[in-house]
């Protein structure tokens, strides 16, 4: 959203460091999904991890934003950060086993949905 916002309003996106941190990013529609699966079940309350699986960088954010908007972007690199986590992908494996989940809305295509109401 915030790399979205930037962008049609002609500012700059912020990239920390090269923007090479990685990251598991999932729709609200997937994870309302996996929300009600739970519920439904028998293991309510069950805690699992609700993440694609598939790790993309800011950067890749950033290439994906421009192509939705069909607009190159200005980007501005920030210095790096000593606590930043560069790699936080999740394995949802677990609630595929107990829920029959898995993210149904690529990042492609939540990003476009976005640009497009916008």
């Amino acid at each position: 959203g915030v790399a979205i916002k930037a962008a049609l309003a002609g500012q700059p996106v912020h990239l920390v460091g090269e923007g090479k941190q990685v990251r598991d990013f999932i729709h609200t529609r997937d994870l309302a999904a996996l929300c009600v699966a739970i519920n439904q079940s028998e293991e309510q309350g069950a805690i699992v991890n609700a993440g694609s699986g598939r790790g993309v960088s800011m950067r890749e954010i950033v290439d994906v934003v421009a192509g939705a908007l069909n607009r190159s972007l200005q980007v501005e690199l920030l210095p790096g950060r000593a606590f930043d986590v560069m790699v936080n992908v999740l394995d949802s494996n677990q609630a595929w086993r107990k829920f029959d989940w898995e993210c149904q809305v690529s990042v492609e295509e939540g990003v476009q949905e976005i640009c497009d109401k916008l």
